[in-house]
């Protein structure tokens, strides 16, 4: 599937804000970080694991935005991070095409986007069609090597 193929459905963003955290300065970095609109990011309100109180934070963009976005995100990786997504890409979709990246929360407050599983912003790309795993794979794979 040439990688003009890829049509994306949605990108749902989202990750934990703690307590200690300033809510609108945190939501207003990331969405600059990531270029979304602020007013784009929902919260709910959780609790942490002993019980504090944390805020779910989540946007979901869907049409032209989504293509923008996915764009930007993998023009904004550094090459060494592209090979990281590449040699794990594997591990990084389900079963039904959908992509999952983890930015380092902390870090993409300082506008850089890195990869981490510590304190992550989730990012989860929809694919509008499925057209199998492999395909999926290659395609993913063409857009990441530019």
């Amino acid at each position: 599937m040439p990688r003009q193929d890829l049509r994306f459905k949605s990108v749902e963003v989202s990750y934990f804000l703690h307590a200690t955290e300033d809510y609108d300065r945190v939501i207003a970095t990331i969405a600059k970080a990531l270029h979304i609109q602020p007013e784009s990011f929902t919260s709910s309100d959780a609790q942490g694991h002993y019980g504090n109180p944390i805020k779910i934070v989540r946007a979901h963009l869907v049409g032209k935005e989504v293509g923008d976005f996915v764009r930007m995100l993998f023009g904004s990786l550094s090459s060494i991070q592209k090979q990281e997504m590449l040699t794990d890409i594997d591990r990084s979709l389900n079963g039904h095409g959908d992509l999952f990246i983890r930015l380092d929360k902390q870090v993409l407050l300082s506008g850089k986007l890195v990869q981490s599983d510590i304190d992550p912003v989730r990012i989860k790309i929809k694919l509008r069609f499925n057209f199998g795993r492999d395909s999926i794979l290659e395609a993913y794979q063409a857009l990441l090597r530019g």
